[in-house]
């Protein structure tokens, strides 16, 4: 029997969050409810070596560890963690890259998948990108030989691993990992679950992309039915999917119906989170460029005036979406006025 099964690993108490691996194993980790995230992430490596050297990790404790990485997510988006250096995310970054590789290699099992998967999406920007995608990657490895290829925890990181494709603009390998991920996922939750209608939308940015709006519509719709039915579309999914549905109408010339999704979306994107949010300005700035297809002048400036004096007053000056906006305002008025001229 190992030191596991002899009970020698860890305490866990589940109600307060708080972990003890005993010594010769880790460290202590403090209370997850008010650590600061440099200090969960040294105490997270110590346990990650652990889970390699061990193979097993209790069900009870990797839910703390599971509530632990949630946790830092969250401060890795918010203000406090904008001072950590691109520097120091790369260097944890790569050692949990080595540790999940580790794992993987000694075939330890679904948490090594979950904390690949988990770490992979909060790396995901661009100067961390590729060792995010490489992370996916270790974790659709680990949960395929774990699970099988049919499990929805596989259906989960496919669909992970197509939403950081697509950022990091490989069309060809999203449209893959999303289709991969599509019946795997209805067969686990249902045809009209939210994860479907998230990756329905994935899928309908893509077809955007590539220029295939009739079928973008055809996935925007389902993906806003879905939402209809687990939250109403009077939330913020489901005006950010009217909004995309809005963008295909316009793209395929269905300007009158584009432009009372657009006006719906801006409508619940206001009462939700006020006139001057970042989503209402990208609203605007989506129905200047509509107004601007239709050669309507006048309102396609009035919406990206909108736009540009909520990014100003959201975002300042320098912004680039303030940018953006105010060049689009300044380049439809001169073609505006070139038009009265040449009158």
């Amino acid at each position: 029997m190992d030191e596991l099964a002899k009970g020698d690993y860890a305490d866990c108490h589940p109600g307060d969050d708080t972990i003890v691996l005993r010594p010769g194993v880790a460290a202590r980790v403090q209370q997850f409810t008010g650590i600061h995230y440099k200090s969960f992430l040294s105490r997270f490596f110590e346990w990650m070596a652990s889970i390699v050297k061990y193979r097993r990790i209790p069900h009870k404790e990797f839910w703390c560890l599971k509530n632990g990485l949630d946790r830092v997510g969250k401060l890795l988006q918010s203000n406090a963690a904008s001072a950590w250096s691109s520097e120091e995310t790369r260097r944890w970054a790569t050692h949990t890259r080595a540790l999940v590789e580790a794992a993987v290699q000694r075939k330890v099992g679904w948490p090594t998948s979950y904390v690949a998967n988990k770490m992979a999406l909060l790396l995901d920007s661009p100067g961390n990108r590729p060792i995010a995608w490489t992370l996916a990657s270790l974790s659709l490895s680990s949960c395929e030989q774990e699970n099988g290829s049919d499990h929805v925890e596989t259906g989960t990181v496919l669909f992970n691993l197509g939403f950081i494709a697509s950022k990091a603009g490989a069309i060809e390998e999203t449209e893959v990992y999303l289709r991969r991920a599509w019946p795997i996922l209805m067969k686990a939750h249902g045809a009209r679950h939210e994860a479907v209608g998230r990756l329905l939308e994935e899928l309908g940015k893509l077809c955007l992309i590539t220029k295939r709006s009739p079928e973008a519509e055809e996935f925007f719709e389902e993906a806003l039915e879905i939402e209809k039915q687990c939250h109403g579309v009077a939330s913020p999914v489901g005006a950010r999917r009217l909004r995309e549905l809005a963008k295909a109408r316009r793209i395929s010339g269905k300007l009158e119906n584009a432009t009372a999704l657009f006006e719906q979306a801006r409508d619940i994107f206001m009462a939700i989170k006020g006139p001057n949010d970042v989503e209402v300005a990208e609203t605007w700035l989506e129905m200047g460029y509509m107004h601007g297809h239709a050669k309507r002048s006048s309102d396609a400036v009035n919406a990206y005036k909108k736009a540009e004096d909520i990014f100003l007053f959201t975002l300042g000056p320098e912004h680039s979406s303030t940018r953006w906006a105010s060049g689009m305002r300044l380049a439809e008025e001169q073609d505006a006025n070139a038009g009265v001229e040449a009158g």
